[in-house]
């Protein structure tokens, strides 16, 4: 009956019995099945661990994924984020489109609240904060 090997054992299927194994007439093959033991030998565990280790990464900051760069701010910052945080205390889109002559005079009001919408969207995704709730 065969038996499998251990893992990482090697095995033979049989053994040449009687005669010199330079001459296949004499000889018979024997057929069994037989682990003979670990390919590597187990006093060498710690050197190939060792080994191991010396290829992978040795810190743990090198297994992180990189972050991401700190996003440009853009002329428009200081603007957007007073129109997000407008927006996240709930005032209405038209009373903040109002306010931005008002807060930034060198620019001037959007055409209509959608211009207000997108660019306090805009910044929430620039600076990865959630974006505005909405509203009917």
């Amino acid at each position: 009956m065969s038996k499998k090997p251990e893992s990482g054992g090697l095995f033979f299927d049989g053994i040449v019995d009687g005669g010199d194994l330079s001459n296949p007439a004499v000889s018979r093959f024997v057929p069994f099945r037989q682990t003979i033991g670990p390919v590597v030998d187990p006093s060498r565990h710690q050197e190939i661990s060792d080994l191991i280790a010396s290829i992978q990464p040795r810190d743990a900051e090198s297994l992180q994924p990189e972050k991401p760069a700190v996003p440009k701010r853009t002329r428009n910052h200081k603007r957007d984020a007073w129109l997000y945080d407008q927006a996240m205390k709930g005032v209405s889109w038209n009373t903040i489109n109002n306010g931005i002559p008002k807060r930034f005079p060198e620019y001037d009001s959007f055409a209509d609240h959608s211009g207000v919408i997108r660019a306090a969207k805009r910044y929430a995704e620039r600076n990865g904060k959630p974006l505005p709730p909405q509203r009917r």
